[in-house]
């Protein structure tokens, strides 16, 4: 008789721990079925990407040398290489010296943007380097690009 109540208190755990484990990763976060209808696989991590991509042409502008006091600008070129719209939700500089203005218009997938970035050499000496960060939609989130270039004092 204590042989069967231990024998059915030890399958009443064992079916509660079941029950534990199956319950635990479904938090909203997804289930197994999403591995089984996921299309991503290694050699083609872009199956049905329901994401939007940004593809730049160049992510790195040089400016070369310049004078102290001048006002340059680049235009970054992209694409949206997704399977759905670019949203851009902010742009920013790691310094006040460099100012981004990007496209706020919704990009379709196939469909061209750009971010217009102006860096003003004013009291910057030497070498150079600033990063624009994007924030969009994207897959990450953040996409960075920098400028460059080498600031010469000016002869006035």
């Amino acid at each position: 008789m204590i042989i069967m109540k231990l024998r059915f208190s030890l399958l009443v755990f064992a079916a509660m721990s079941i029950m534990a484990c199956s319950n635990s990763g479904q938090n909203g976060a997804g289930s197994d079925t999403d591995l089984i209808n996921n299309n991503k696989t290694a050699t083609d991590p872009d199956a049905d990407n329901p994401e939007p991509k940004m593809e730049f042409k160049h992510t790195i502008w040089d400016f070369g040398k310049i004078t102290e006091g001048e006002v340059v600008t680049h235009t970054f070129k992209f694409t949206n290489t997704g399977n759905e719209t670019l949203v851009i939700t902010k742009c920013t500089a790691s310094c006040g010296c460099t100012t981004p203005k990007c496209t706020s218009d919704p990009v379709p997938p196939g469909g061209e943007g750009e971010i217009v970035v102006k860096f003003d050499s004013h009291n910057r000496l030497n070498s150079q380097t600033k990063n624009i960060t994007i924030l969009a939609n994207t897959v990450p989130p953040e996409n960075v690009i920098t400028i460059k270039s080498y600031v010469m004092q000016s002869e006035g």
